[in-house]
């Protein structure tokens, strides 16, 4: 693994490159990736690209700056697959369907306006052949609104369209829409509605998932309870950086989280 880091003139590239090759047992359980791991919540469900330890080079780039004192930019971009089947000095990502390629492309821009608004917008493309061969293109809109002084409301959409070449070049769209209220540091609470047209899905999991949630934190924020009602996705879910496969669930749940 290699990655270097370019700051001048308020911004910032990132380049970094992988090469696992173990093929069997690694001693690394954790080593650097070269993609991004937490992304928009509907790519989190729809088989996000995990990393093969045992055989796996990759690489991406990303630029961060500011284009105003206000207004923030990033652009990115990875790609990865199984090693070639030919000898390279320097192995390569290889974007063919037998190496199990994948790669992602996105911009965002957030902007702050007047008394703490903010807006942030972000489109993006990737794809990867690998048990499921998907073409995905999203957008996302996220508005956080001052309220009542010191809280926060926060609106936010996605949108995903997806081409599943797995099967027969069939398209679907998934849609995200979302409210929340941050009245303290403390305590938040937010509600979902998730929905789509994809048949297979709707067979195995319905097409329309609504979910509220609240989360607070006590012993001087050593700890964390999330108080979840209703429909949930299966797929990645991630809470406070920590990402975890998630089976589809429905109904009352109470998490307690603890730091030592």
């Amino acid at each position: 693994f290699f990655g270097v880091n370019l700051s001048r003139w308020g911004w910032a590239l990132l380049a970094e490159y992988a090469d696992y090759n173990y093929r069997i047992v690694t001693p690394i359980q954790n080593p650097p990736t070269t993609y991004r791991e937490v992304g928009p919540r509907l790519l989190q469900s729809r088989e996000p690209h995990i990393l093969n330890i045992p055989d796996e080079v990759g690489a991406q780039l990303e630029l961060t700056g500011s284009i105003t004192e206000a207004t923030y930019l990033t652009l990115h971009y990875n790609a990865s697959s199984h090693h070639s089947e030919e000898e390279q000095t320097i192995p390569l990502p290889e974007m063919k369907q037998k190496y199990r390629a994948y790669w992602e492309m996105f911009a965002n821009v957030e902007h702050t306006f007047d008394a703490n608004r903010t807006l942030l917008l972000e489109v993006g493309a990737n794809e990867e052949a690998s048990v499921v061969w998907q073409e995905r293109m999203w957008g996302q809109a996220r508005v956080t609104l001052p309220f009542r002084a010191s809280q926060e409301i926060e609106l936010e959409t996605e949108q995903l369209l997806i081409t599943d070449r797995t099967r027969d070049d069939e398209e679907f769209h998934d849609q995200l829409y979302g409210l929340g209220w941050i009245p303290s540091g403390r305590f938040s609470a937010f509600g979902a509605l998730q929905l789509t047209d994809d048949e297979e899905l709707k067979n195995r999991e319905g097409d329309l998932w609504g979910s509220g949630e609240i989360a607070w934190q006590f012993g001087n924020g050593a700890h964390r309870a999330i108080l979840f009602y209703g429909r949930e996705r299966g797929g990645l879910k991630c809470s406070n950086g920590v990402c975890r496969q998630v089976q589809a669930f429905s109904g009352l749940r109470l998490t307690i989280e603890t730091s030592f």
